[in-house]
């Protein structure tokens, strides 16, 4: 069957040679201890010659953490991971006067 609407192959040789990450942290209470959950996904995106952006499409990475300092413990790069982001977000903040 012909598709109404055929994918067109743009650029096929341009490789997807980039990143689109999606990070969402959330602190969150347990008896009285202060946890983070973590949710991080990332989809090759590349950049066509034009200077539009086309994403893969389906994402290469997937991975959710519902206690960053616990599962440090087995990912130790996770949360140096955190850490630096959970450091530059509140530098961030303070230069905000936050």
């Amino acid at each position: 069957m012909d598709a109404v609407n055929p994918i067109q192959i743009v650029e096929p040789e341009k490789p997807y040679g980039k990143l689109a990450v999606s990070l969402t942290v959330f602190p969150f209470l347990v008896d009285n201890v202060l946890q983070w959950s973590v949710s991080i996904e990332a989809e090759p995106y590349r950049v066509l010659e034009n200077g539009t952006y086309e994403l893969y499409g389906k994402k290469v990475y997937k991975r959710t953490a519902q206690d960053i300092h616990a599962e440090a413990q087995n990912d130790p790069a996770l949360g140096l991971a955190m850490q630096q982001v959970i450091d530059a977000i509140g530098g961030y903040l303070a230069a905000q006067g936050v």
